[in-house]
């Protein structure tokens, strides 16, 4: 069989390495964590609230935190940290989905992005 063919390249199929597949332990630890920037709009008469949370939140053990900040006058809060899984994310974001909207994105050093081709 030549390489490139459908025969070959569905035998090479590792379904282990699918993103959607589960991965026990040794294999997660080989998987390149991602940076995240996530930034939490939250509603005014939730900032009590809010700022308890943030007290008393623990970030999943998976999740390395690098920094949190507030964007001072605009009911605003940011987290940059590194996490292996969109799990993670769910544990981070989910206990505060009730007091306003999260938004997250990827990022990359701007010093790594300018060497990418696109």
């Amino acid at each position: 069989m030549r390489p490139g063919t459908k025969q070959d390249v569905k035998s090479s199929f590792d379904p282990s390495l699918s993103p959607n597949a589960p991965l026990n332990k040794a294999k997660r630890q080989e998987v390149e964590r991602m940076l995240f920037i996530l930034w939490f709009k939250f509603d005014p008469e939730h900032t009590e609230r809010v700022r308890e949370m943030w007290k008393q939140f623990k970030y999943p053990e998976a999740v390395k935190l690098i920094g949190r900040y507030v964007l001072i006058g605009r009911h605003i809060s940011v987290a940059i940290f590194d996490a292996p899984d969109e799990a993670a994310l769910l544990k981070v974001t989910g206990p505060f989905s009730s007091l306003g909207v999260a938004h997250v994105a990827p990022a990359m050093p701007l010093e790594e992005a300018i060497q990418v081709s696109w």
